[in-house]
């Protein structure tokens, strides 16, 4: 029941019946069956999943696929889907900057990584299979804090369904950030 917020009346532009597969289902499933093109989310809501389990993810269907995957992030706006995976809706920008460095670190390719954060900690491991190179991670998100995160932490941003006026002058923002 939560609005949809990239909208004037709160209303989503896609059917209650569109199917929605996983990305990390489809992907693969894709680069097994083409040779040169390149694959990223829109955006996958960071903040409900795990990231070790996210990298491991992402960091299978980069082996799988060449390294022809980008990661596309966002926070989501729905506080129930938190309720629903047991995690918190309070907390999930600052979480959401956390998972996103130890996804950096994960995603750079082979070696051993560690973390100690706020709300992440764990010691030495190391994925396996690794990605042959860094895997981008783009950042969805309108608001100042989205955008602030987009222009610190990613390689790029990812906008919702917006008219080009408004484009721009999002993009402007962005890039007095940047």
């Amino acid at each position: 029941d939560a609005k949809y917020p990239y909208t004037d009346d709160g209303r989503r532009f896609w059917s209650p019946d569109t199917p929605f597969v996983d990305p990390w289902v489809a992907i693969p499933a894709m680069a097994a069956v083409t040779e040169r093109l390149f694959f990223h989310t829109s955006v996958i809501k960071l903040p409900i999943r795990s990231p070790l389990l996210v990298a491991k993810t992402v960091g299978s269907a980069a082996a799988l696929s060449g390294d022809r995957v980008g990661l596309g992030v966002g926070l989501s706006w729905i506080p129930q889907e938190f309720e629903w995976c047991g995690t918190s809706y309070a907390d999930r920008g600052p979480r959401s900057d956390e998972m996103i460095e130890i996804l950096r670190k994960l995603l750079a390719g082979p070696g051993m990584v560690e973390y100690h954060g706020r709300y992440y900690d764990f010691d030495r491991l190391e994925m396996s299979p690794a990605p042959g190179r860094p895997v981008p991670i783009y950042v969805g998100g309108h608001g100042a804090p989205g955008l602030r995160r987009a222009a610190r932490l990613g390689d790029g941003w990812i906008s919702a369904n917006k008219p080009e006026a408004e484009l721009a002058a999002t993009i402007s923002r962005l890039e007095a950030l940047r």
